[in-house]
């Protein structure tokens, strides 16, 4: 009945992985003494 909702949670998937490479990315920014919004 949802054929949207694997396609969805896949999408959901790729960003929270994406998100979490960022936020690491981003804690490595931050220890270098720079940060940028």
């Amino acid at each position: 009945r949802e054929p949207n909702s694997s396609k969805g949670k896949m999408m959901f998937l790729d960003q929270m992985k994406k998100f979490v490479e960022w936020l690491q990315s981003a804690e490595e920014e931050s220890e270098s003494g720079e940060e940028e919004d």
